[in-house]
Formats: C-alpha cells, structure tokens, sequence
C-alpha cells in the first residue's frame, strides 16, 4: 500500500467549493429529462478495460470507435487515491477506516495516456457511489483527461445512518466535493440526477444502462453508500457484461436488478459486485447471472470458497484482477463468436478465502495431475492444490509429495505395474541398471526398468538375485545341486579361483563357470590336487592363492613357517606365502626371496631405500653392534640396517663406514660436509686430541677428532701454523692473510717471539705474539730501523719520512 500525500484546504476555498455543489446539482435537475443519451455510433470494436490493481480498488474503462473508426472512451469509477483529509475542516475528519497509505494515481493516469484518452475522445466518467476506492482518482482524471460528462448522483454525509456503532462516513464527503470541484474547474457537465430517461447511453457499438439509481436514499438514511452505488449493464456485439460496483443485496438490489433486467441473466462478463467479498454476491445472483467471464476487483479470497465452487460448477472463467497487475489491465473484447480477454491461457495459483491454493488455466480450475512452466501440481476437486500432503497418482502408480506451494516432487519409492516391480526416482523416471536401497543392491533392467531376479550378468560378470524380493545376493547360494560364492562386497559371482571361506578357514576350488569343485581329482598350478565330496582339498598341497601361493593341510591354508625340502618359507594370515619381502616375523627381519625361500649367510640390499642386511645362518637379519664378515669390521644399527657412507660415534670413538660398509682404517678421510679432516687407526677409530705424526709430518686433532688446518694456534705456549693441507709449518715464513703480519717458523714449528733472528744476510725482530717488526725500534739506548719488508737497515743511508738517516754495520743510528 502507498502513502497519500495530505490535503488541507482553507475556510475560504470551502464556502466557494459549497456554492459550486449547489449549482453543479441544479445544472443535474435540468438535465434530468433528457432522452437517451447517444454519443457516438460505432464500428464494431467494444472493449472493456478492467484496471488491475494489487489491492481491492476498482475502476474500469469502456473503450469502442465513433464512426469514423476513431477511438472514443468512457470510464466508471477510477480507483483509490492518494489524497485524504487531513482533519483539519471540520467537514472532513479523518476518520478511522479512511485509507491513508496506498493509492493508484499514477497507474490510472499512465494506463489512460497509454491509451490515447483525451478530452476529444473523452465522452464520460461514472462514479458509481462516494467511496474513495471507487472515486478516490476521480478528481485527478476529470482535471487530466475532461470527460465530456460526468454522472454522479448526489451526496451528503447526512444520508448515511449514524445511529450504528460502525459508521461508514470515512472520508466520503471529502472525495465526493473533490470530484465536483474538479468538474467545476475544468467546465465539465455534470449529471446528477439520473432517471429512466437518461440513464441508458450509447458509446459507438456499447449500449449501457444505468442501474440502481432510485433517488429515495436521499430522505431516508441508509447503512453505507454501498446501498444506492450505480451499475452498468453493458452490451455490444450480441453480448452482455455487468459492471457491478459494490452494489449488494442487503436491501434487496441484486435481487431487484436481476428481475427488473432480464439482460442480466446468462451474461457473458460479470464483474463480482463489492470485489466479491464474501457475502455481498449471492449464489441466486451467480446462478441467475451465470456469467462466462466473472473478473474479481479484488483478491481471490475475498469470494466465500463455496461461491467460488459454484463458479466452477457453471463453468465460469475467473480472473482476480491483483493477480495480473503486470499487465496493467484484463481487456475483455465484444468481437466474434466469442468473448476473448487478454488474460486468455493465463496460469495463476490463488488462496482462497479458507487458505487453501486453487489453480486456474485460462481462467478454468486445473484437474488432476499437470505441469505448468516445469512444475508439477495436483489438483483436486474444484481445483485444489494438493499442499503438504502426499498423493498417489492412479494411472502411473508414482507416489508425489506436495509442498505449501503445491510444488509436487515425486517420492523415490517402488511401485507395481501388471505385476513387474519399479523403482521410481525423485526425476519421476524409473530407476535402470544397478540400484542400492537401505544397504541392498537390485538390478533394474536397462531397457523397461523392471526389477530383476535370478542370475543377471553385466559387464561381463555374474550375479544372483533373490528370486522374490529381487535383492542381490551374497556368500555361499546354492543353486540346483551346486554351490557358488558371491563376493560379499560387491555380489559378484567368483570363478576359476580359489576361496578361503571366511568363516571356516576352509578353501574351494571355483570352476570355470562358477561352481564348487568336489568329488573329483585334477591339476591345478602344476600340482595334483584331491578334492572330497564336500569340495575342501583332502591332502597336502601347494595352490596358487590370491596371487601368491598357499599350501593346503586339512582342507586349510597353512599360517607361520613350513620347511619344505631344506628351505623355509613364512605364509600370511590369509595363507599366502611371503616372497620377495623384506618383512618382520616374531621380532626379527627375514628377507624371503622372489620364489619364497627364506635368504640366510647372505647379504640384501633392499632397492626401495637402498639400505643392507646381513641374513644370518638361520635367516635373522644381524642387528645392533660390530661384526666380522669376510674380513671387514661392520656396524649394524638397531634396525638391522648396516651403517654405509657414514661418519658416526660409537662408544667414544668416532668411525667411518666406506660406501660399501666396511670400516675404514689406517686412512684418511674428509667429511664432504664441512671438508674436515679426520685419521683412522688401525682400529678404526679416529684419532683425537693431541699431536700425531703421519708419515714426515707432524698434525694436531681436536676434541673432536678434526684435523687442524689453515691455522694459527698456541699451543703449549708456543705459536704454530698447520698448513691447508694439515702439515705443521716449520723452517719456513707465513703470512696471515687476514691481518697481513708475518711469522717465521724455526725446525720444530715454532714461531720466533720477542728476538732477533738472522734469516740469511738480514737480520729481523719479531714481537711476543710473533709476528714480524717494522719500523723504528730501540735497544740498550741504540736506535735501530727495521724496514717495511722486515729487515734491519745497516752500513746504509736511507731517507725516512723525508729525512736521510746513517746507519752502522750493526744497525746502529749514527
């Protein structure tokens, strides 16, 4: 609903609003003799035009051609407004009941312009009584369109009965003086008072006539205005609609009017009279009217549900007008043999006055099962919708579920037809090929969709179905005089194989086609194989099992260890026997070879990690500690694995394994890692902290058994360099290139410190860390100078910083 904008109006603009009523209803008395009024002859076209609104409001709007074929137009009531009093005149109090927040303005005056109405085509406007839903525009379209007439019976709040706790003034005064003000305005004539001389009027093919214009309302007071509101028969063309209003039969009007005009009866188009609300039709008036079109001005579920089954005993077509708001208007056309409307093959879904949905094809109530726009519904009796419910629908046996929309979804479920069992899907079609329900599988066949029984075969493999209930079987089924096992996972039927009856330990011999061996002696796998009557194997025998082999004692795969000949071999749980695998048994490793026989006094190198094992005599695997195999020392971790390529302690010492897993000894060896190096005894072990000579050479080893190398050190209190390669420096210079300082070392390493030392011809002085001196040194209160290479200037002048300087053979400043 819309919001009305307020209106207030002035003293001022009140008495002079009086004084236009007074002789708008004078101009009516004059008038009131004229004979029939005529105002165009026609041409063959008469529509009627039904405004659909969203809520209960009404107005229609006649449309045929004068005839020179042009358009021409007349209209009776015009629908709710916007407008309303605002309470400020003491005329108009805003009552309760008067409708404040919708209106159709807009639509009414966009339809009309649509249309091409003017006020040269514009012959007449009917209001048919002072309700707002009826005239509540009728001032706005009188001002935009000028209706060359306007009928109007008069009006004042004093006509309607007071007395009643429910008083129905609302703001009736208050549209009707807008709707006479308006006609003032714009000069329109105004014709009030009505009479059988001027109540029948011709536009172009439409003949009309005014109904229910008895003038007796205004001396004696009436409940509503409802009680003297105006009707119009219309006819065209051979046909006849009666536009109602919110005529009523409370005082008798329906009733009247249908006797006094016979046109009535059987008509082709009814408008339900006061928007079919629920006691203001009558089920006398539906059937003396029997109409082939009834369009409701209002909501479906306005009209009392058995009128409506009434409507459809007859045969009506229904259209309830808030249901075709997107197409602005339901047009009915008087042309032809038949009354056509432009909700013609419409599919509406309505609630009706119980709450219950009904459905309607072209204006008939839908029967039956039918789909609409991809949907399926069911419709019952008079056309309603199966809701919440489940129904069955006969003819096919499918079973649908009906949502609160009526929506049906067909239930999954089976169904019977002459005596062949389906299975129907939430799709509606029946269910094909393999189908699983509640943890049992049933085969449907491809084709019909029919449940299957007995053996089935598909996709090139077997299986049985209950001969009653069509369920897949599974397990030992015996079937005539032979057993068969179908896999309890999946149904199918197992052949040419063998089976350990998981219940039994027992195995059986599957032939070719299915069934259990028994009674009878053959070759299987290259052995010889006795079968008893009841089909388990009579002696002992190997098979070929799961891929695998077995061997058979008592009728059962044997489990755990058997020595056949001199090898030992080692089967699994379910019997098979373990072969190339690398396995634990009884907490220890055993390798069994490709062919099954235990490895012992023999090395194996598992490829998938590339690790080794030694298998002993009896075929454990050794484990952790040292062992002497064919004259190298090796170390087994407590995995069994053997240490290979690997630097690693044991005990305190630290050894390497070679990359084949011997100990190394007597050797060097470099951790490609961090390039240390380390030296193994001839024990194994590395050597570690101290000096050691190797060969000519003398080397120091860490803690941690690394070599020293590039590297200057104290060690004892004396300065030592081991060279890159780990030889201790000796007789020799070296200079560290982070600092750049010299050294010289003597015959056993040392570093010279705090001396002069004679290297050749030149002499040189070293500090107390060792490294070389440079510069101007003195000594026992003599000067010397010690040159940027490191040797002592003598028997020489040298310029320094600039200055010459003399030096003696000694060195001594001169």
């Amino acid at each position: 609903m819309h919001r009305k904008k307020i209106v207030t109006m002035g003293r001022k603009h009140i008495g002079k609003l009086a004084a236009i009523c007074s002789a708008l209803c004078i101009a009516g008395a004059l008038q009131g003799n004229s004979a029939d009024t005529v105002y165009a002859q026609g041409s063959g076209v008469a529509r009627i035009h039904f405004l659909a609104f969203s809520q209960s409001t009404e107005g229609t709007l006649l449309e045929s051609r004068d005839a020179d074929g042009n358009p021409i137009f007349g209209m009776i009531d015009s629908g709710e407004d916007w407008d309303y009093p605002d309470g400020s005149d003491p005329r108009y109090p805003l009552r309760s009941g008067i409708v404040t927040d919708d209106g159709n303005d807009e639509e009414v005056v966009n339809y009309l312009r649509k249309l091409g109405v003017n006020k040269d085509n514009f012959l007449f406007y009917i209001g048919t009584h002072p309700h707002s839903d009826h005239i509540g525009t009728a001032d706005t379209v009188i001002r935009e369109f000028q209706p060359q007439t306007l009928y109007l019976m008069p009006y004042d709040d004093s006509y309607i009965d007071t007395s009643q706790t429910d008083v129905h003034l609302w703001d009736n005064q208050y549209v009707y003086d807008q709707t006479l003000e308006a006609a003032a305005e714009m000069g329109i004539q105004v014709v009030q008072d009505i009479n059988d001389q001027n109540s029948r009027l011709s536009l172009g093919d439409f003949q009309l006539q005014i109904v229910n214009y008895d003038p007796s309302y205004q001396s004696q007071k009436t409940y509503d205005a409802n009680w003297f509101c105006l009707g119009v028969i219309a006819q065209a063309n051979g046909k006849t609609a009666f536009l109602t209003s919110d005529l009523c039969d409370d005082d008798g009007d329906l009733t009247r009017i249908v006797q006094e005009y016979p046109q009535v009866t059987d008509l082709e188009v009814l408008e339900a009279n006061h928007h079919g609300n629920f006691d203001s039709m009558t089920d006398s008036f539906v059937e003396a009217t029997s109409p082939e079109v009834l369009v409701i001005p209002g909501a479906f579920s306005n009209v009392k549900s058995s009128r409506i089954n009434l409507l459809g005993e007859i045969g009506s077509r229904v259209f309830a007008l808030p249901a075709f708001t997107s197409q602005e208007a339901i047009v009915v056309e008087f042309g032809g043999s038949n009354v056509t409307t432009s909700a013609d093959g419409s599919f509406r879904i309505y609630t009706d006055h119980d709450g219950r949905l009904r459905a309607y094809s072209d204006g008939l109530w839908c029967e039956g099962l039918f789909e609409q726009d991809g949907v399926l519904y069911y419709a019952k009796e008079n056309g309603i919708l199966a809701a919440n419910e489940d129904i069955q629908d006969e003819s096919t046996g499918l079973i649908y579920h009906a949502d609160s929309s009526g929506r049906l979804k067909v239930i999954e479920g089976w169904i019977t037809q002459d005596g062949k069992k389906y299975y129907v899907g939430e799709d509606g079609e029946f269910r094909k090929g393999w189908l699983e329900i509640s943890g049992n599988r049933y085969y449907m066949d491809p084709e019909t969709g029919e449940m299957r029984n007995g053996w089935v075969q598909d996709g090139g493999q077997w299986y049985l179905l209950d001969e009653t209930d069509g369920k897949m079987l599974k397990g030992w089924q015996k079937v005539g005089i032979d057993w068969y096992y179908l896999n309890t996972d999946n149904g199918v039927m197992l052949s040419n194989c063998w089976l350990r009856d998981p219940d039994t330990g027992f195995v059986y011999w599957l032939r070719s086609w299915g069934g259990r061996a028994y009674s009878l002696t053959t070759k299987l796998d290259g052995y010889t194989v006795s079968f008893d009557s009841e089909g388990k194997v009579s002696q002992g025998s190997w098979i070929r099992y799961n891929g695998s082999w077995g061997y058979v004692t008592g009728g059962r795969l044997t489990t755990g260890w058997i020595k056949d000949g001199i090898d030992w071999y080692y089967f699994n749980e379910d019997g098979t026997m373990k072969a190339n695998e690398l396995c634990t048994v009884d907490g220890d490793i055993y390798y069994f070879r490709t062919w099954g026989g235990m490895l012992y006094n023999d090395w194996y190198q598992n490829p998938v990690d590339g690790n080794w094992y030694y298998m002993r005599s009896w075929g454990g695997a050794l484990n952790t500690g040292w062992n002497y195999i064919d004259d190298n020392w090796y170390y087994f971790d407590p995995d069994c694995t053997m240490k290979k390529d690997e630097l690693c302690k044991i005990g305190n010492d630290i050894y390497y394994f070679r990359t084949w897993g011997g100990m190394l000894y007597n050797d060097w060896y470099q951790n490609p890692v961090d390039g240390n190096w380390y030296y193994f005894r001839s024990w194994g072990g590395a050597l570690n902290t101290g000096w050691n000579k190797i060969g000519i050479d003398w080397y120091y080893f860490n803690s941690d058994c690394t070599m020293k190398k590039d590297e200057l050190c104290w060690l004892n209190g004396n300065l030592y360099y081991f060279r890159t390669w780990g030889g201790r420096q000796y007789n020799a210079w070296h200079q560290d290139p982070a600092t750049g300082s010299w050294y010289l070392f003597d015959s056993e390493g040392r570093a010279y410190r705090n001396q002069r030392v004679r290297e050749g011809r030149d002499t040189y002085y070293f500090n107390e860390d060792g490294t070389m001196y440079t510069g101007w040194r003195e000594e026992n209160g003599k000067t010397y100078y010690f040159r940027d290479w490191g040797g002592m200037a003598y028997s020489m002048t040298i310029t320094i910083d600039g200055v010459p300087y003399t030096f003696n053979f000694k060195g001594e400043l001169v």
